[in-house]
């Protein structure tokens, strides 16, 4: 039941109506209070916006232009707009209470798909990124129900989606720009959208629709009714707590007339649009709009739109200003349909003497289209039309690619007559005895592709995975072992095949954060004492010349270790003792004490698994590492 209208309200003594906003001002209060909100009924949001934006494609806002050019003609783009009060409580003065939806921003993202010159698909997918508003008590009712005060919030959500649009239309007389085209479509609305954000009823809807458009010189237009077919049927809101409007089936129109301009690119003109609810009986929830739009073509494909339009009527979903931009991709026009060519030749069938095969043009009809006499201007033979060569006297080849042309046993494209490696495939040389040889610009028998330096002349190398075959030898520091081998190919050294790392490097040498010593300081079997050799001498002189001549060296951590022979306690003591005796040595060689400290390991950091005695032996050993050097290790 819905509530009296203001008809019959209008004789109740003025108490009435005081009484009434005074229960409206109570129920407020109560949604105030946590403890009495739930007895509150809340009004049901529903898809208030009145635009429903034409396909992508369509020369206007609202209304379809019709234009189902083409087959397999794909267009798409976004709209975007902003409405400005599209539902709020008004009075019967004209003043506004509150603004339910004040502000709500959409985009439209759609795209359409032509085909068959007559029959077009199309869907949108509306997103509000923007709502606001202020909620307000006012008559709600759903499912049969008397109408009663409810609380309408505002939108809940600022950015949702809107109902989905599925659409399609049949092209049923006439054509794009014709004085008259007429369509049969209709709209499915998928319920996406949220009724508490004012974007979607919550149901499917359904909106079949009749449209005409058409062109008469500058002039254009299109028109389009329909029904909106809904799912709902309960009071939406109500003005003065009277009879409210209703969210249920409508009648829906749109008109839009323009200008076309600069050979069609621009149209500029009005459009107006709006919708009558079946059960509205005082035009809330009936909006008309009106709308002045233009639309640029950028190029042929490319098009921007704008319009600006406002509400004629005070009705829910009719803003009091409406702001919307859009950015389309149009493909233009399709070309006319090719006449019929099957041999692609270029002369259509219907002059094609041989349309089944490929031919020339001829202004002889017997002959227009049909091949022309084979041809074979090196005379060998082989007709121009698969002669590979045609100006080079060659011979006829079983391989499409060759044949005609000269013999060419390795396929490098120099003929066998002059290729001076026939079976191997080279490059082109002016020398003759390397012309179609693979290239090797050093002449020393490595090719360029294996040589590690192609333009200097260098042996093979018998390993296969070096770097150097085909360089020179080289030993810069001259102590008899080549760079390529060389740890430290700038420095003399001795030849260390045990560890790579250090083969060629003199006994000691700065590297990787340590310095690093050819051979182990030897020591009295289970003592820190060294032994007095001339090893020892060189190993640990090395090491006095490097701390010497490295002044920004300032913190040398000298470390001991062992094997795991033994007991660990005893071992740490050992290697304690071993490095510090290697500190007294070269603290006895003038070296400051202060750039040099120790520590033994023991056991406890093994090089490699004390599996075996070489194992142990790599074990046993002390380490230099270099702590501190001012710029560098």
């Amino acid at each position: 039941m819905l509530l009296r209208s203001r008809r019959a309200c209008a004789s109740p003594p003025r108490a009435l109506a005081t009484l009434t906003l005074v229960s409206a001002t109570l129920v407020s209060t109560t949604l105030a209070t946590s403890a009495h909100a739930q007895l509150v009924p809340q009004g049901q949001g529903y898809a208030a916006d009145n635009l429903n934006p034409a396909e992508r494609g369509s020369d206007f806002f609202t209304a379809e232009s019709l234009d189902l050019r083409g087959h397999g003609r794909f267009a798409f783009g976004v709209l975007m707009g902003n409405a400005y009060r599209t539902v709020a409580d008004r009075r019967e003065d004209g003043g506004v209470n509150a603004s339910i939806v004040r502000n709500q921003a959409f985009l439209y993202p759609g795209a359409t798909f032509t085909l068959f010159e007559r029959v077009r698909v199309a869907f949108q997918v509306p997103l509000a990124f923007f709502s606001d508003g202020n909620q307000a008590v006012m008559p709600t009712s759903s499912g049969g129900q008397a109408p009663q005060l409810g609380v309408y919030r505002a939108p809940t959500e600022q950015v949702v989606l809107g109902d989905v649009r599925l659409g399609a239309d049949v092209r049923l007389y006439g054509a794009y720009g014709d004085r008259l085209t007429l369509a049969l479509g209709a709209q499915a609305f998928v319920p996406t959208g949220k009724p508490d954000s004012y974007t979607g009823d919550g149901n499917p809807r359904v909106a079949p629709r009749l449209s005409a458009a058409g062109q008469m010189g500058l002039f254009q237009y299109a028109a389009q009714v329909g029904l909106h077919l809904r799912t709902r049927d309960d009071v939406a809101y109500g003005r003065d707590y009277g009879i409210g409007g209703r969210v249920g089936h409508e009648l829906t129109a749109q008109l839009a007339t323009g200008l076309r301009m600069a050979n069609g690119r621009v149209v500029v003109g009005p459009e107006l649009y709006g919708r009558k609810s079946f059960g509205d009986t005082d035009g809330i929830s009936s909006p008309v709009e009106a709308l002045l739009g233009g639309h640029f073509g950028l190029t042929d494909s490319l098009r921007l739109s704008a319009g600006v339009g406002a509400g004629l009527t005070k009705s829910y979903g009719a803003p009091v200003v409406r702001g919307i931009f859009g950015f389309e991709w149009v493909p233009a026009s399709p070309p006319e349909p090719k006449e019929p060519d099957e041999d692609k030749d270029g002369v259509p069938d219907e002059v094609d003497a041989c349309p089944k095969e490929s031919g020339v043009a001829s202004p002889e009809r017997s002959k227009n289209g049909c091949p022309p006499p084979p041809s074979d201007r090196d005379g060998d033979g082989v007709p121009d039309g698969v002669d590979a060569c045609p100006d080079v006297l060659g011979m006829r080849s079983a391989d499409a690619s060759k044949s005609g042309c000269l013999p060419d046993r390795d396929g490098d494209g120099i003929p066998d007559t002059k290729d001076a490696c026939g079976e191997v495939k080279g490059v082109a040389s002016e020398d003759p005895l390397w012309n179609g040889c693979p290239p090797d610009h050093d002449r020393d028998g490595v090719l360029d592709a294996d040589d590690a330096c192609p333009d200097k002349p260098g042996p093979r190398r018998a390993d296969p995975a070096s770097k150097r075959s085909g360089c020179p030898e080289e030993d810069t520091d001259r102590d008899g072992i080549n760079d390529e081998l060389d740890a430290c190919p700038n420095e003399p050294g001795k030849p260390n095949p045990a560890d790579p790392k250090l083969h060629g490097c003199p006994s000691a040498v700065i590297l990787g954060g340590a310095i690093q010593i050819r051979d182990q300081v030897q020591f009295r079997t289970g003592t820190a004492e060294i032994v007095k050799s001339a090893d020892n001498d060189a190993t640990l002189g090395a090491v006095l010349g490097i701390l010497q001549t490295h002044a920004e060296i300032t913190n040398v951590r000298i470390e001991g270790h062992t094997d795991d022979q033994g007991v660990a306690a005893a071992n740490k003591r050992l290697s304690q003792g071993r490095a510090d005796s290697v500190k007294r040595w070269l603290v006895g060689k003038g070296i400051a004490a202060g750039r040099l400290t120790t520590a033994g390991f023991g056991q406890d950091k093994p090089l490699a698994p004390n599996d075996s005695a070489a194992n142990r032996a790599k074990n046993r050993r002390v380490e230099f590492q270099v702590d501190s050097a001012g710029g560098s290790k």
